[in-house]
């Protein structure tokens, strides 16, 4: 059967709040800031993350789930940064890994999960994650935007740590699809 729609009623929507954008790319990690005097732990959500395929120029969209506890992050220099991936070409794994580090780096957190839910492309759900060691991977379930045609039942796998995944250091994916892909395609 497929994997339930993904909803998480306690995240915060970054879509909602009114910000100038001044920029659509390439992405601007100066963008990001936080408030040391302000402590949180909180969830915050966008579905406006767009990339475009570096092989194709295709557009993928996701979105985009930053689950942390530091400093606050502002919300609204998130929002802009996530926007300025909108001309950027890179694999959904390496936009995951460059905002986790970007976030990282310079926002602080003690804690840092980021995970997303990318449109399907050939047939596969492409969800990949990074987290802060000893962070649970996010519960299995697809996107509203995820369309159920063409989902192939089967175990999650979770990968953390294999140096033959490049940047993507800890990300989801549905293994039994990912065969079915290459046997229906295989690599020139």
């Amino acid at each position: 059967g497929l994997p339930p729609l993904h909803s998480d009623d306690t995240a915060i929507d970054l879509d909602a709040q009114d910000t100038e954008i001044h920029s659509s790319g390439p992405p601007d990690a100066s963008l990001l800031a936080s408030d040391a005097n302000d402590q949180v732990g909180e969830i915050l959500s966008s579905a406006l993350l767009k990339s475009n395929c570096p092989v194709t120029g295709q557009p993928d969209w996701a979105s985009v789930r930053i689950s942390y506890r530091c400093p606050r992050i502002d919300r609204a220099g998130l929002l802009r940064y996530r926007v300025s991936f909108r001309d950027h070409a890179e694999f959904h794994e390496q936009c995951v890994e460059r905002i986790f580090v970007d976030l990282l780096a310079r926002c602080r957190p003690r804690e840092l999960s980021v995970d997303a839910r990318y449109t399907r492309r050939g047939g596969l759900d492409i969800n990949p994650w990074r987290a802060t060691p000893g962070l649970s991977p996010p519960a299995s379930g697809r996107d509203p935007r995820q369309p159920p045609g063409h989902v192939r039942s089967g175990p999650l796998q979770w990968r953390h740590g294999d140096p033959g995944l490049g940047a993507a250091r800890g990300f989801l994916v549905r293994a039994d699809a990912v065969v079915a892909h290459l046997e229906r395609h295989p690599p020139a």
